[in-house]
């Protein structure tokens, strides 16, 4: 087992229901869990399981943050998809997520993907992509753009963690030339349960 002292920007609920933003928070990082559903994932110094708030966290990078210029994209036609990790989750559903996970956009739209680092990627999924559609890997990227130029559904997931549900949908435009082939497209795991939990909210957009 790792241990690692990192620096993570938090959102922080505190037991009254306050919520209160610290830039910075000092925890420390236990990865991998040896159980993942049981295991204190992040844990602020000093605090114990009953006493300690949920954190809600996005990975910060300071470094990568330096190597990383920001994106030139004008922000008018960009949506932007965090990463997150809920240290005070016991159910895998809601340990790791892409936030929002169920995206509509034009084409020609812009996704600004936040805090690809650590072992958080985003990965289009083979199957789950319109004909002509480029394929695309994010990894060790504080920001990283992925514009989206044919209409359609995209799937996306997090090499790692998608078995635990971190997945995503990206709906392009209003014709969906490759819905039924990405309906059928099979998923391990959590991301199966999660891609039909999107799929129904496609379904009311419809």
């Amino acid at each position: 087992m790792i241990f690692r002292r990192l620096i993570f920007s938090a959102l922080i609920c505190t037991a009254g229901l306050e919520v209160a933003w610290a830039d910075t928070v000092d925890v420390k990082l236990i990865y991998p869990p040896e159980d993942l559903l049981n295991a204190e994932i992040c844990r602020t110094p000093g605090a114990t399981r009953d006493s300690e708030a949920p954190l809600l966290l996005a990975m910060t990078d300071t470094q990568a943050a330096e190597k990383d210029p920001a994106p030139s994209t004008s922000a008018e036609n960009v949506t932007r998809v965090n990463q997150l990790i809920n240290a005070d989750s016991n159910v895998p559903l809601e340990m790791f997520t892409f936030s929002p996970d169920y995206v509509e956009i034009q084409p020609g739209d812009t996704i600004r993907f936040l805090n690809s680092l650590g072992q958080h990627t985003v990965v289009s999924i083979k199957g789950m992509m319109p004909e002509g559609a480029e394929p695309f890997s994010i990894s060790h990227k504080k920001v990283a753009e992925v514009r989206f130029e044919k209409p359609g559904i995209y799937g996306i997931r997090c090499r790692v963690h998608s078995r635990y549900g971190m997945v995503m949908m990206v709906k392009v435009g209003n014709e969906l030339p490759n819905l039924e082939e990405a309906r059928k497209k099979r998923h391990y795991r959590w991301a199966g349960k999660r891609f039909k939990q999107l799929f129904e909210r496609l379904d009311q957009s419809l």
